[in-house]
C-alpha cells in the first residue's frame, strides 16, 4: 500500500522509499542498506579507513539522487521517510545466535549514510509466537536451503525474544529521535501508514485497496521449497501456487502462551516508558 501512494505522497513534499519503490533492476533503498553493512565491518583494519569514507561518499550520492527521483519534480521534500525492515538485519540472523543480533551494527552503518539528525524512528512490535513462525517461513521461501522447522525451531525458540532490549537499542544509537512504537495486532496499515506520513492522508490522495504484497507461506508452501534445496525463482509467485493450503502453526498451545505472556509484559513496560511515544 505505502509504495503504491509513494506518487500521491510526493505531490506534498513526502518521498516515500521503500524496497519496492524502483523494480530491481534499478536503484533502490535495499541495494543501499545492504552496501552500508560495509561500513561497520565486522574486523575492522586501519588500513580500509579511506575505502569506508570513499563508499560513505558513495552511498551518500546514491542515496540523494533516490530522494531526487522520487520527490515530485521542481520540488523540495519536507519530510524523507526509509521504510525498509532488513535495516536491522535478520531477525534471528544466519543460524538463530540471537535476537536481532547484528542490529546494533547495521544501525550505525545507516546513520553513516544519513549523516543527518533522524526525527523519528517507528517499530511495530509483534507477538513472538507469530513473530517466530512468520519469520520462519518467509525465510524457507525467500532464503531456500532451510532445516525444516522441527529441526531449527527448538534452537530458534530458545533464542531470548526481547524486544525491550532492541528498543534500547535504537535509543541508545539514535538518541535524537522521537521513539515511536505500535503493536501489530491492534493496529491496521493505515494507521501505521498515517504514522510514518506524519498524519492522516493529504486531501486528494487515495489509499489503494489493500492487498498482501508479502502474503505468508502456507504449510504446503514451506514443505514444498525445503524440498525444493534453494531459493525459488520467484519467491512470491512459488507463494501464491499454494495460497489454499493450511496454516503454519508448528508450536504447541503451551508454547504459545509462554512466548505470549513474555510480549504481554514487555509490552506493559514499554507502555510505561516516557521515552517513548506508544500508539
Amino acid at each position: 500500500m505505502a509504495e503504491a501512494l509513494a506518487p500521491q505522497m510526493a505531490a506534498h513534499g513526502i518521498v516515500l522509499l521503500t524496497p519496492d519503490r524502483f523494480t530491481p533492476d534499478q536503484e533502490n533503498l535495499r541495494a543501499i542498506v545492504r552496501a552500508s553493512r560495509a561500513l561497520e565491518p565486522r574486523h575492522r583494519k586501519w588500513r580500509s579507513i579511506l575505502r569506508r569514507r570513499s563508499l560513505r561518499r558513495d552511498l551518500q550520492a546514491r542515496l540523494t539522487t533516490l530522494v531526487a527521483q522520487a520527490s515530485a519534480p521542481g520540488t523540495a521534500p519536507r519530510r524523507i521517510v526509509l521504510s525498509e525492515e532488513m535495516m536491522l538485519g535478520a531477525a534471528f540472523g544466519r543460524r538463530g545466535q540471537g535476537f536481532y543480533p547484528e542490529a546494533g551494527r547495521h544501525l550505525r552503518a545507516i546513520r553513516q549514510v544519513l549523516d543527518t539528525p533522524v526525527a523519528e524512528v517507528h517499530v511495530t512490535l509483534r507477538s513472538y509466537d507469530s513473530f517466530l513462525t512468520s519469520v520462519f517461513a518467509m525465510r524457507a521461501v525467500n532464503a531456500g536451503n532451510v532445516a525444516p522447522f522441527e529441526v531449527i525451531g527448538p534452537r530458534l525458540s530458545q533464542v531470548r525474544m526481547d524486544w525491550p532490549h532492541l528498543i534500547d537499542l535504537i535509543r541508545n544509537l539514535i538518541p535524537e529521535a522521537r521513539l515511536v512504537l505500535r503493536n501489530f495486532e491492534d493496529s491496521t496499515p493505515e494507521a501505521r501508514l498515517a504514522d510514518l506520513l506524519g498524519g492522516p492522508l493529504p486531501d486528494g490522495t487515495h489509499a489503494p485497496v489493500r492487498r498482501h504484497l508479502h502474503r505468508s507461506p502456507t504449510n504446503e508452501a514451506i514443505e514444498a521449497a525445503i524440498a525444493l534445496g534453494r531459493r525459488p525463482d520467484d519467491p512470491a509467485a512459488f507463494t501464491a501456487q499454494y495460497a489454499d493450503g493450511t496454516r503454519f502453526d508448528p508450536l504447541t498451545d503451551a508454547q504459545k502462551e509462554s512466548l505470549q505472556q513474555r510480549y504481554r509484559t514487555d509490552l506493559q513496560n514499554l507502555r510505561a516508558r516516557r521515552d517513548i511515544d506508544f500508539r
